[in-house]
């Protein structure tokens, strides 16, 4: 069964936060293969990242953007506890950057005064 969380934003509005699917984790591991071996420092490309978050919250980048920071790090925190065991997997197998590659995806989406307060997937316990 598909893990999710509902984050209530506000008296009117909610986001259904699930776990991301297999093929999706390794289309992402793939990727961080990749910018591993030093193909690209900037995070992952714009429609990885806006398929990974309609996929993980179904809301696009540009929908996401224009949201509260409040907001965004809820839905963050959320993302990050359902999907435990895709950052686990990360670990596991030796990708450590996908956390990293996640937040400067973040960053270069949203800026680096909201993003750089997000807590990174290898700070879960």
């Amino acid at each position: 069964m598909r893990k999710s969380k509902v984050v209530r934003l506000d008296e009117n509005r909610e986001v259904t936060v699930k776990e991301i699917t297999p093929k999706m984790m390794m289309d992402i591991f793939g990727q961080g293969r990749d910018q591993d071996a030093g193909a690209n420092d900037t995070g992952f490309s714009k429609d990885m990242f806006d398929s990974l978050c309609r996929e993980g919250c179904g809301m696009s980048v540009d929908e996401l953007a224009g949201l509260y920071g409040s907001e965004l790090e809820q839905i963050w925190l959320a993302f990050q506890e359902i999907n435990g065991f895709f950052f686990k997997t990360a670990a596991r197998i030796g990708l450590s950057r996908i956390p990293e590659l996640m937040a400067e995806s973040l960053t270069r989406t949203f800026g680096e005064a909201f993003a750089g307060s997000l807590k990174t997937g290898t700070q879960m316990h």
